[in-house]
């Protein structure tokens, strides 16, 4: 999920920095927005495979001050019952690929329509056609060979195919004039040397892959626009007359009945703006060239690769079992990880079995702590890596034992006494702690229970002089939202004995841990 999310604001920022560009070509030739349409959707198609396998430069979070003073704590566990099973994968993934393979199902029978439609035409041979067709292919540059087909199944004339283009013409071409002839040949003939079908592929594919994004789906039909719009452009700069060639695409606009597949000389789409581009006498209409191609999308390219690398520090997570000297395991034991240089601190409990997980933990050094009763205290420095799943292993020893003893002997009546009274001496250290006198334990969400959410939150507070918490801050950041929030919501409810010193009230800082865990 993490992994889509970050993809999904890469995209974001991909396509809105293309809608920008394309507003500033606005009084630029449909050629030119066209190509920069075509290297976006190109660019954020291939985000995720850049995100995957290139290098990244992970954005540090950044890091308070460490609190150095000793503090006291209060641990609370609110229980609650594991729910029967949990999904493996979350629902957000499930129901991306889901979109994402239908979205890819309408594309590929779009194309078998379009596919069946072409192959059940009539190709045609009249000499007529055919001379005429060499023509406009040699008058814009078309070096591949076009096959003319004909078919009563459609309104409107098309072109398909990547290695071998064909024209597909209405039924009723037959009865058409030698302009509309030429201009439609032209217009179908300009898509062939484009590999537009190409370019509309690329872009449905963008489109079934951010099938949630809109800006993905307002890019296709930029896209789209800006591929009739460019192609009326060639053909008027090819001779045609503007005016002419818009009364050509009014009419066969007029005589549309049959709803088309794919893209075609006279599709409805966008067909007043066709014509009022036509029809402008200022419109630029210069093709772009292979050259300028090639830059825009080395430019794409250029910036796509650091867009890809930058990634917000992946999550990692550490597990490990609790052992005993002899090799048994240690339940219960307390696991505490606290970050060097920086205020996060996690805390885990490790289970029955000895075993013990910490997750969503951010990349950096830190101080493993375990502790139980009977145990020496069990310390360790690690380094965890962005996204990875650290394993440690903890073998306790046992607790060293302090005895006391204390001999007392008589002083000697001989020995020296002070000459003078010495001066009164301050004396301090008398220390009464902080008590815990009321508190109202958190509600377990029932969201996290049903999806089997647990966790420890860790939250910093200060003790006032009259029993009631401060600055209430939670300093655990592997932790779920919700859980965080439902300590958040009760421990301000809390109040304290403050801690005296030397019979005054003083403030202190406290730490809780407030542990929800599964029966």
């Amino acid at each position: 999920m993490t992994f889509l999310f970050d993809v999904g604001v890469k995209a974001t920022v991909a396509l809105g920095l293309a809608f920008l560009v394309a507003l500033a070509l606005r009084r630029g030739s449909a050629s030119l927005r066209y190509a920069m349409w075509i290297c976006a959707l190109a660019a954020v198609l291939v985000l995720p495979l850049a995100s995957l396998i290139g290098p990244g430069w992970n954005i540090d979070r950044g890091a308070g001050q460490v609190i150095q003073q000793a503090q006291p704590s209060v641990s609370v566990v609110v229980h609650a019952v594991r729910p029967a099973s949990a999904p493996s994968w979350p629902l957000t993934v499930m129901v991306w690929i889901a979109g994402t393979i239908a979205m890819l199902g309408r594309v590929a029978l779009g194309h078998w329509r379009v596919r069946s439609l072409f192959g059940a035409a009539e190709e045609i041979r009249d000499s007529r056609w055919l001379v005429l067709a060499g023509e406009t292919a040699a008058s814009i540059g078309l070096r591949r060979a076009v096959i003319l087909k004909r078919s009563t199944a459609t309104d409107v004339p098309l072109s398909y195919g990547l290695f071998h283009a064909t024209v597909l013409l209405p039924g009723e071409s037959d009865q058409w004039g030698e302009e509309r002839r030429r201009i439609v040949l032209a217009h179908e003939m300009i898509h062939a040397r484009r590999l537009d079908s190409l370019w509309g592929l690329l872009g449905q594919l963008a489109v079934a892959m951010y099938w949630f994004h809109p800006l993905a789906w307002l890019a296709a039909a930029r896209m789209k626009r800006e591929q009739e719009r460019s192609c009326d452009d060639a053909v008027v700069a090819a001779g045609t007359a503007s005016t002419v060639y818009a009364a050509h695409l009014v009419d066969l606009a007029r005589s549309i009945a049959i709803p088309e597949p794919a893209l075609g000389m006279a599709e409805r789409f966008d067909l007043e703006g066709r014509v009022h581009a036509l029809l402008d006498p200022a419109r630029k209409r210069n093709a772009v060239s292979r050259r300028l191609c090639a830059a825009m999308f080395a430019v794409a390219l250029a910036l796509m690769v650091p867009l890809a690398a930058v990634r917000a520090q992946s999550p990692a997570s550490i597990s490990g079992t609790v052992f005993d000297p002899s090799g048994a395991v240690v339940p219960r034991a307390t696991i505490t990880l606290k970050s060097i240089g920086g205020p996060n601190e996690e805390l885990a409990h490790a289970n029955a079995a000895g075993q013990y997980k910490l997750q969503g933990i951010a990349p950096g050094e830190y101080l493993v702590k375990v502790s139980t009763p009977g145990f020496a205290m069990y310390q360790k420095t690690i380094s965890i890596e962005a996204g990875a799943a650290a394993t440690v292993n903890v073998n306790l020893a046992l607790g060293e034992i302090l005895e006391n003893v204390d001999i007392v002997g008589k002083r000697p009546e001989s020995a020296a006494r002070p000459a003078a009274t010495p001066k009164p001496i301050r004396v301090g250290g008398n220390v009464q702690p902080v008590k815990l006198i009321s508190k109202v334990n958190p509600a377990y969400p029932a969201d996290a229970q049903a999806e089997g959410v647990e966790g420890t939150v860790l939250l910093r507070a200060v003790v006032s002089k009259d029993g009631s918490l401060l600055s209430i801050k939670s300093i655990s950041n592997g932790v779920d939202p919700r859980l965080v929030s439902a300590a958040k919501a009760a421990v301000p409810l809390w109040r304290y004995e403050p801690t005296l010193l030397n019979g005054e009230p003083v403030e202190v800082v406290t730490t809780i841990a407030v542990t929800f865990r599964l029966n």
